[in-house]
């Protein structure tokens, strides 16, 4: 097989593996889903996280499909970024969505200063609201979960500093390459252009095959998300679909996320 063969065959198999995993996890929800009692508090975070990971990932292959490749690459982004994240809900538990809540707030009275700098009409109403939100009683926490607290509103504002405390930070350099098609860059020009070695280039009207890097990455973040996930549900029913998964991505003896470090 020559490297692009290579390349087709671990895409497909990626493909394969991504669309066995959206099947099952459509499938183990339909009707409710039985949740394990120790999560509940924090199932309703984790559930909008997942439905968001599955069904963008589900997008990502639609744009493959059709033909868009790098233009899927901000969609790809938000599937490792929040499988990453999901797994950092569970570990840090109720604490972490107090987190997600007052980082919310936070940026809502971000937004509201800018809308009244601006003198847009919405402003007083969006003020009154979130005056509503702040006037709620904050809970009474130790002086320890007030510490996780700040970093863990930290860490969902720093992707790398969160994929830090789990000993992953290698995989912020994913994260940066597909950052690096999803704001405006050079490497988004370049898609569409083929530079020859005098400096002169041909134009594209789609950009050339980026190879089954992507992909096969989209596959292994809805692995992590899956897995995650079957934690929560009685009777681990998602666990036959991750076994063959990891088998056919050749993870069957790899861990797929890391503890807290710190």
């Amino acid at each position: 097989m020559t490297d692009q063969e290579d390349g087709q065959a671990a895409a497909a198999v990626a493909r394969d593996v991504a669309a066995r995993l959206l099947a099952a996890s459509e499938e183990v929800i339909t009707g409710g889903a039985d949740v394990l009692a120790q999560y509940v508090g924090i199932f309703p975070t984790a559930y909008g996280w997942w439905r968001f990971i599955c069904r963008s990932a589900e997008a990502a292959l639609l744009l493959g499909e059709h033909g868009f490749t790098v233009e899927a690459a901000s969609v790809v982004r938000n599937v490792v970024n929040h499988a990453y994240g999901l797994h950092w809900l569970v570990d840090n538990g109720p604490l972490a969505v107090d987190a997600l809540i007052e980082k919310s707030r936070d940026d809502a009275e971000k937004m509201c200063k800018n809308l009244e700098q601006a003198g847009w009409p919405a402003a007083a109403e969006y003020r009154r609201l979130l005056e509503e939100r702040k006037a709620q009683p904050a809970p009474v926490r130790s002086a320890a979960d007030e510490e996780l607290l700040r970093k863990l509103k930290h860490e969902l504002g720093n992707v790398y500093d969160m994929l830090d405390r789990y000993a992953s930070a290698e995989v912020y350099l994913v994260y940066s390459h597909l950052s690096g098609m999803s704001h405006t860059s050079i490497d988004t020009a370049n898609a569409y252009l083929e530079w020859t070695g005098d400096g002169t280039f041909q134009i594209r009207d789609e950009p050339a095959d980026p190879g089954p890097a992507a992909t096969v990455q989209l596959a292994v973040a809805l692995l992590q998300a899956t897995s995650v996930m079957n934690q929560l549900l009685a009777g681990n029913p998602l666990q036959a679909s991750i076994d063959a998964a990891a088998d056919d991505l050749g993870l069957q003896e790899t861990l797929l996320f890391h503890g807290r470090v710190r």
